[in-house]
């Protein structure tokens, strides 16, 4: 489907809550951006913060964490590299967090548990 300012309108029913662009014509995005404001439905342009009402940081969830990872719209490509580079470092922590969980769950001192962790015990 071929998206324009005259069928936009009709793509947006009252189940819309937001919509996500990522249209290669700047000036499209632009003026379908405003369509989505004027119905005060929420807007991210994938290329474009300043169009954008949201952002959706690249997000790391292991057994116990959560990462979101943004620039804030400037940059996604570095947000996704960053991504990919935090799980790797984050699956060799993986011992370390289980350590400090156990210890919290058995009210031992976080503080000495991560000083052992650290002095490779």
């Amino acid at each position: 489907m071929e998206v324009s300012e005259n069928n936009f309108r009709d793509l947006l029913t009252d189940e819309v809550s937001f919509v996500i662009m990522s249209l290669n014509n700047k000036e499209l995005n632009r003026r379908l951006s405003n369509i989505c404001k004027n119905y005060r439905i929420l807007v991210n342009v994938v290329d474009d913060k300043d169009l954008s009402d949201i952002i959706f940081p690249a997000i790391i969830e292991k057994e116990n964490l959560l990462l979101a990872i943004s620039t804030k719209g400037e940059c996604p490509y570095y947000s996704k590299r960053l991504k990919e580079e935090l799980i790797e470092f984050i699956s060799s922590k993986g011992r370390e967090a289980k350590l400090l969980i156990d210890a919290r769950k058995n009210n031992n001192s976080m503080e000495r548990t991560y000083e052992k962790i650290k002095r490779g015990l």
